[in-house]
């Protein structure tokens, strides 16, 4: 019998918080990989993304 597969589960580079699901995937230049909740570019839109 087959296994339903199970989606990976990422972590949001900007809250820390549990991704499941639909989310942003940025590749940088340098090949770092930052996967990013849409709330969380939303609460973002117009501030520098990366300074708090």
């Amino acid at each position: 019998m087959k296994q339903p597969k199970s989606e990976p589960v990422y972590i949001c580079s900007i809250c820390g918080k549990d991704i499941a699901g639909d989310h942003v995937y940025i590749k940088t230049r340098r090949g770092t990989e930052q996967h990013i909740h849409y709330g969380c570019m939303l609460c973002r839109k117009g501030k520098e993304l990366w300074r708090d």
